[in-house]
């Protein structure tokens, strides 16, 4: 059975600027306390850090759903609800509430695209430009994933104009030396992990979209080293005792940006993500777990199995 934090620790909720209603007024007393503010797509570690919340917060309120309190509760009721909610999660309470609506909306569709529902969303972009909300309300969907559907089919198109039909199926072994070498020409380097433009890579890709291009590189290409040495076990000691070691780091806000150059240039971001990611799905039970538990876990535990692979001492005690 999950063990649940107490009454005292779910209470200690934090207050202050950080949660004002939108990002705006948020960022600047975030920046003057050296803080990162997160804006954008959610982490895998803030949904999971949600999800404990929200189970947390039920486990307290048998009684009632969170789509009672997202939709039918009144603002009184909420009263303090979002903060708690949102505890851990550095993005300001608008942002908390958006997730909370998206998750939790009973008429929100999921799932794949019919042929008439992508037809459909053409003729309403068509009629109403790019008002993604409006169009997402007609076709009972969410406005972001709307945005990004309409935005692969362009791709699409763009694709089939130029190669004929778009290729869904595995990678040859031609097509990722074509896509490599379009990346190394358009970035202007031999790095492999440079920002290029894909939309101008899938050009020279013939019947890839850029969404591919940019996944099939991120998943495999740009996980080589410039010296092209593949990944092995004193890189995931080096990783784990780098973040082990970096100071003030919070769940879903790994700066990979300031790692990557100082500790490890000649990997790209997108291979050190993938590294991480697999260490960290490897522990028992690391979904329940905060970041400063998994790399207490990892430092005690996966550091000596690595060394005892190499035939290295372990660390000292």
């Amino acid at each position: 059975m999950e063990v649940l934090e107490s009454e005292e620790e779910e209470d200690d909720v934090r207050e202050g600027p950080q949660w004002s209603t939108n990002a705006a007024d948020v960022r600047p007393t975030f920046n003057k306390q050296g803080v990162r503010m997160r804006t954008g797509m959610w982490t895998t570690e803030e949904k999971q850090k949600m999800e404990r919340n929200v189970r947390r917060w039920l486990h307290k309120h048998p009684d009632t759903t969170m789509e009672e309190v997202v939709f039918s509760w009144s603002r009184a009721q909420r009263k303090g609800v979002y903060r708690k909610l949102g505890k851990g999660i550095r993005r300001p309470l608008n942002s908390i509430y958006t997730y909370l609506k998206r998750q939790y909306h009973d008429h929100s569709v999921m799932g794949t695209y019919t042929t008439e529902e992508e037809a459909n969303l053409c003729r309403l972009v068509e009629k109403y430009g790019p008002r993604w909300k409006k169009i997402a309300r007609k076709l009972d969907r969410n406005p972001d994933t709307v945005c990004l559907k309409y935005r692969a089919i362009e791709e699409a198109k763009m694709v089939a104009e130029t190669h004929g039909a778009v290729s869904k199926g595995r990678w040859s072994a031609e097509d990722d030396e074509l896509l490599e070498s379009s990346v190394r020409a358009l970035s202007g380097t031999d790095s492999t992990h440079q920002p290029v433009l894909w939309d101008r890579v899938a050009l020279h890709v013939p019947a890839k979209t850029p969404k591919q291009c940019r996944q099939r590189w991120e998943a495999t290409l740009a996980t080589r080293s410039d010296a092209q040495q593949p990944w092995c076990a004193a890189d995931d000691i080096a990783l784990i005792e780098v973040l082990y070691n970096y100071p003030g780091l919070v769940d879903g806000e790994i700066p990979w940006d300031l790692i990557q150059p100082q500790h490890f240039p000649r990997w790209g971001i997108p291979g050190l993500k993938l590294a991480w990611q697999r260490l960290r799905v490897a522990i028992p039970g690391h979904a329940l777990m905060l970041l400063d538990d998994i790399l207490e876990y990892l430092y005690d535990n996966q550091i000596p199995r690595l060394q005892r692979k190499q035939g290295t001492p372990s660390k000292p005690k």
